[in-house]
């Protein structure tokens, strides 16, 4: 307010100076007492005018820094100061950050540095690595993320060294054959029959121990044909005696009584044979998934029929 008095002064001050305490002005030729009346009003009206703007802006301003502290404060809070007669909630913009894409793959795969591994042909691995891996997680599994790294060898049959377990993948590799590179279904079958080895680790400690070599083929072969929906391993009979019940009863049911037969509490431990073992854990699963007292004793009948268990 005093910086709005001290001009106002100065405008008025100098006003007076121009027209009213007699300072002439030169004019060529010289004008009449009349025109010169004329120019001081003029000039008069012109330092009103000056007067009035400065001092409005003057006192904008002023107000503006007083409100300068209130406004910084209101900004920390995250608080927009709004007019009175506005009661809509606004908050401060938030800055526009562009979505990260989720990753394409899921499962980490490194190729070992084949010619034969073009770009091309890694990213088909890629895929159906990744796309069989969603598959078990939509089922119920926690499958690793990552595998040994893949190579080639010769010839038509899949080759393998790993350390099952808790070991890093790179102590290990996987390698596909080179006359069926190209082939899906042994991409897929070189990668369940690790993943499952993997997951049915040897354990001297558990009462299945013994019957770890045969539950990874079980769970491979079926795992593999559910997903592909085609039997793929027809020389199993427990792979014939599951799709058997797939077509009595669906796929996903199948699917979610596998799960469950391999919980830590459906063991058999007093099992004399891996049939009997693994008969014991799927009709306990099924039993858990039985709604109407039906499943159970079809699954048996299924059973028998590919002897697999003696008749009840």
């Amino acid at each position: 307010m005093v910086l709005s008095l001290a001009i106002a002064a100065g405008i008025v001050i100098s006003g007076f100076a121009v027209t009213g305490m007699g300072v002439e002005l030169t004019f060529y030729p010289p004008q009449s007492a009349e025109a010169r009346r004329r120019v001081r009003i003029a000039l008069g009206v012109s330092f009103a005018i000056l007067l009035g703007f400065t001092l409005w802006a003057t006192m904008r301003g002023e107000k503006a820094m007083a409100d300068l502290p209130k406004q910084i404060a209101d900004y920390m809070k995250g608080v927009v100061t709004r007019p009175k007669n506005d009661t809509s909630e606004k908050k401060l913009p938030q800055p526009m950050l562009k979505p990260q894409p989720a990753p394409r793959h899921l499962v980490s795969v490194i190729c070992k540095d084949s010619p034969l591994f073009t770009e091309r042909r890694e990213e088909r691995i890629r895929d159906i690595v990744d796309s069989f891996y969603r598959y078990l997680v939509n089922v119920g599994f926690s499958p690793p993320t990552e595998l040994p790294p893949i190579g080639t060898v010769k010839g038509k049959v899949l080759h393998g060294a790993y350390i099952l377990g808790e070991s890093p993948v790179f102590y290990g590799h996987l390698s596909l054959p080179e006359e069926r590179i190209d082939d899906p279904d042994t991409i897929l079958a070189m990668y369940s029959q690790w993943l499952f080895n993997q997951m049915f680790e040897s354990d001297l400690t558990s009462p299945e121990s013994r019957f770890n070599m045969e539950l990874p083929v079980v769970y491979m072969c079926y795992y593999r044909s559910s997903f592909r929906n085609r039997a793929m391993c027809d020389k199993n009979k427990w792979l014939a005696a599951l799709w058997d019940i797939r077509k009595a009863k669906r796929g996903a049911f199948v699917d979610k009584a596998m799960l469950l037969a391999i919980r830590p509490d459906s063991y058999a431990p007093h099992a004399n044979s891996f049939n009997e073992f693994f008969t014991g854990k799927l009709l306990r699963a099924v039993r858990v998934l039985d709604n109407d007292g039906q499943d159970v004793p079809m699954t048996q009948a299924i059973l028998v029929k590919h002897g697999l268990m003696p008749q009840p």
